[in-house]
């Protein structure tokens, strides 16, 4: 779980502790009053060399931009200025998934040709092992990590989340598992059931109440991922890992 998502699970706890009946309009404007204190705290930590905190401060301006609905062009810069920090921490993959946030932003695009030949220098090996990025919104990202890709076995440990229209202050909804299954050449499948255990590469839908099965096609940059009866895989609300996951790891 990254530093940006713990902090908001702190901050929902708060929320759900007993402030859920101050969600006003008035605190609504007070909080997206502060995009610009984030964006400015960002730059203080960006001039002290200080990259990650510049990275958390921007992460919040991310947040809360997209939170109070703020105008397309001010979001995509907050993408840039947490794009840059990854950037100077020569981390040009999660780089560039920031950057595909918004890829026809201007400064998107400067972003993007500056780090074309850093990509180009670190492709990605065949094996999926690795960590996959998908957006859920409000500055988080879902992610797949694949690890143990020997053997035709790999482990995939998936973390989702979806967020409703009040989302930091609801917090997200959840969705986790973690699974070691086979790999039949750049394909695996995740098959969930209902208590939980893990399935046996010789077992068949009709041996167990199963959720429901979670399709993997690996490219080395990219990982596709399809669901049957995606609703019953047991996630949080509008969590899935259906679509498509960009590699930046």
């Amino acid at each position: 779980m990254s530093f940006h998502l713990k902090c908001l699970v702190a901050l929902v706890l708060t929320v759900s502790a007993g402030a859920q009946a101050d969600i006003t309009e008035a605190r609504i404007t007070a909080d997206c009053a502060k995009v610009s204190h984030y964006a400015a705290d960002g730059k203080a930590a960006w001039a002290a060399n200080k990259f990650a905190a510049a990275r958390a401060a921007f992460e919040e301006q991310v947040s809360w931009s997209e939170q109070c609905d703020l105008p397309d062009d001010q979001i995509a810069a907050a993408y840039n200025a947490v794009a840059r920090t990854y950037i100077q921490q020569a981390d040009y993959h999660r780089a560039k998934a920031w950057l595909m946030l918004a890829p026809g932003y201007p400064e998107s695009v400067q972003n993007l040709a500056l780090i074309k030949d850093k990509l180009a220098a670190e492709p990605f090996p065949d094996s999926p092992d690795g960590v996959w990025w998908k957006y859920a919104g409000r500055g988080i990202w879902q992610s797949i990590k694949v690890s143990g890709a020997r053997n035709n076995k790999i482990k995939v440990d998936f973390e989702g989340y979806a967020f409703g229209l009040m989302g930091l202050y609801n917090g997200p909804n959840m969705g986790h598992f973690v699974r070691t299954v086979a790999l039949s050449g750049d394909h695996a499948t995740v098959k969930l059931r209902d208590d939980d255990d893990d399935i046996t590469d010789n077992d068949t839908d009709s041996d167990y109440s199963i959720h429901c099965n979670i399709h993997l096609q690996f490219t080395p940059d990219q990982l596709t991922v399809t669901t049957d009866r995606p609703r019953q895989c047991g996630f949080g609300h509008n969590v899935t890992a259906n679509g498509t996951w960009i590699r930046v790891q």
